[in-house]
């Protein structure tokens, strides 16, 4: 497998990172307790009854990976509905790589790897981050594991607070939070793989407000040998989807009726 190849495998890891996505003055003190960080980081976003508000997502955006075979362009497409999802990329000339959830079962179709359900680590990840259109509202009575304070760092500038995101099941996810208002500039995880373990660092900029809601269009992602970009070119919020796009494909349920 070469390594434009190799590093598809991670882009629906990246982007469960990223999308779920997927805040106010700032606060007088010098430092401010995990609590007071994620209350302002929502508070940023929009609020938390606006936040609330949002019942579905349809995303349209553009990720460009560059590697040692070159520039690959990928047209990305994201529905959700409470906690049902799909999300589909196409990749020209490598075939179009597709995950989503009917809100029980959750799977994912890769030309690379077949179609499978998720194991046990994606399938918690991808319930962290799509529980819900916005995770971060679970964040101070919901989540499923610990967050922990790890002090002070600058990101591109910016003083940032780092809270570590570390899970009941799956890897830590250590998330960079403006001290100034409260935007998250960038996260850091690690995807355990065939391939071995591959440190990844995402950063978010280019924030706008859509509906109200402040969300960076646009995300660069460093990693092993390879980088990433991400371009939104599209967000509404509240608009009907059909319950068809939750259906599981034909070879997924068949794994599922396998396993009864």
């Amino acid at each position: 497998m070469d390594h434009s190849r190799q590093t598809v495998r991670y882009l629906a890891y990246l982007i469960l990172c990223g999308l779920g996505m997927l805040v106010g003055p700032a606060m007088a003190q010098d430092t401010l307790s995990k609590e007071d960080i994620i209350k302002m980081h929502i508070k940023q976003l929009g609020g938390e009854e606006k936040l609330k508000s949002i019942k579905t997502v349809k995303q349209q955006f553009v990720m460009i990976l560059s590697g040692p075979g070159g520039d690959r362009e990928l047209e990305c497409e994201l529905v959700q509905d409470g906690n049902k999802f799909r999300m589909t990329m196409s990749l020209p000339g490598f075939g179009e790589i597709q995950q989503g959830s009917n809100g029980k079962n959750y799977w994912t179709i890769n030309p690379a790897q077949g179609d499978r359900l998720m194991d046990k680590d994606e399938t918690a990840l991808a319930q962290q981050q799509y529980a819900r259109p916005f995770p971060a509202l679970d964040w101070l009575t919901n989540y499923d594991g610990k967050i922990n304070m790890k002090g002070e760092t600058d990101v591109d500038g910016t003083k940032c607070y780092k809270l570590e995101f570390v899970p009941a099941t799956g890897s830590p996810i250590t998330r960079y939070f403006s001290a100034d208002d409260g935007k998250m500039l960038r996260f850091d995880a690690v995807q355990k793989g065939a391939a071995g373990e591959v440190d990844i660092e995402v950063f978010l900029s280019d924030f706008k407000k859509v509906d109200g809601i402040s969300l960076p269009f646009k995300q660069d992602t460093k990693m092993e040998q390879a980088s990433m970009v991400m371009e939104v070119d599209s967000i509404k919020f509240n608009q009907e989807i059909n319950p068809a796009e939750f259906k599981l494909p034909a070879s997924i349920q068949k794994l599922v009726d396998d396993k009864k």
